[in-house]
């Protein structure tokens, strides 16, 4: 239909389990600011804190760890036949820590053969930028990690193959210079009650359309940002902002093979979304596209089979 911007993604979502192992010793002090410092801020104290704990205290010591976080708020809204079906809101901060010990050569991520690489389960961050509460979750995490971390290195050691000879002789870490960057990522507004009576109205569009059988809208939008740290020396900041529209139709022919059609809307911002005559446009586009498929089965109206795909269609003469 040549509109711009057009074209679909999709995305996983991970579920995680969080569990505690017995701590490694590490220093237990944390420190109290004045002021609340930014999250990057406080994340790389406490990564040069642990580290240092660790390599002091602990009997296998790390010689790398890194911490990212991704902070993102998520807002949606589903519609269907008018009506609202779901709206939400979501914000969360997760927080991956890598440790590495052994040598750049051989450590914990070296690759067995038939066994996948462990990584850490990760950990939840309080949204306020305290520095006492998100230090106590890297401080935990770090400890999880790191003994997780001295269990692989272990395995990796005692594996027979590893002794072997490898076609691949290259390290299982190689540092690259570090990078320090900032990219900001601007406020992401999304008018919740307005996309509310939008979604509300358009899904109605297909009320018009009494031949479709199941049909939906969805306003979704995120602000990402992701933070690293690492001991290598590397300090990044970026994000994103995303905003999408997704809609469908389904029908079914008179054989009983189902029909879909749909379109999706993506942009930056919810604001830079198709306005009410652009979307009214490409809903009925959506319906007409399976309203025949339903006038089809009416006995009343003149219509011939023609065999299409290996199915059998009964179309208007």
């Amino acid at each position: 239909t040549g509109k711009k911007g057009r074209q679909t993604r999709h995305g996983i979502l991970m579920g995680v389990t969080l569990r505690r192992l017995p701590l490694v010793p590490l220093l237990a002090c944390f420190h109290a600011f004045a002021a609340e410092p930014a999250l990057l801020e406080t994340l790389e104290k406490e990564l040069q804190r642990n580290f240092a704990g660790l390599k002091e205290k602990a009997e296998v010591k790390p010689y790398f760890i890194g911490y990212s976080v991704n902070d993102s708020g998520a807002w949606q809204v589903n519609a269907a036949w008018g009506a609202l079906q779901s709206s939400n809101h979501s914000r969360r901060r997760y927080l991956d820590v890598t440790v590495r010990v052994g040598s750049p050569e051989l450590d914990n991520y070296h690759r067995l053969p038939g066994v996948p690489v462990r990584f850490g389960g990760g950990a939840f961050l309080p949204l306020d930028n305290l520095p006492g509460p998100i230090s106590r979750e890297a401080w935990l995490e770090t400890a999880q990690t790191h003994q997780a971390a001295v269990e692989g290195l272990i395995r990796v050691r005692s594996n027979q193959q590893v002794k072997a000879d490898e076609a691949d002789r290259s390290p299982d870490f190689s540092p690259v210079p570090a990078k320090q960057e900032k990219i900001a990522v601007p406020a992401l507004e999304f008018q919740t009650t307005q996309w509310e009576q939008r979604i509300k109205k358009w899904s109605g569009v297909f009320r018009e359309f009494p031949g479709i059988l199941d049909s939906g809208l969805s306003v979704s939008a995120t602000r990402e940002e992701k933070h690293l740290v690492d001991t290598g020396g590397n300090r990044l900041s970026h994000g994103r902002r995303f905003a999408r529209i997704v809609i469908n139709a389904s029908a079914r022919t008179a054989d009983g093979m189902d029909v879909d059609a749909g379109d999706t809307f993506e942009a930056e911002t919810p604001g830079e979304l198709p306005p009410d005559d652009v979307a009214r446009e490409v809903l009925e586009e959506t319906g007409l596209i399976v309203l025949p498929v339903r006038l089809a089965e009416l006995t009343d109206l003149p219509l011939t089979t023609v065999g299409f795909l290996g199915f059998n269609f009964r179309c208007l003469i």
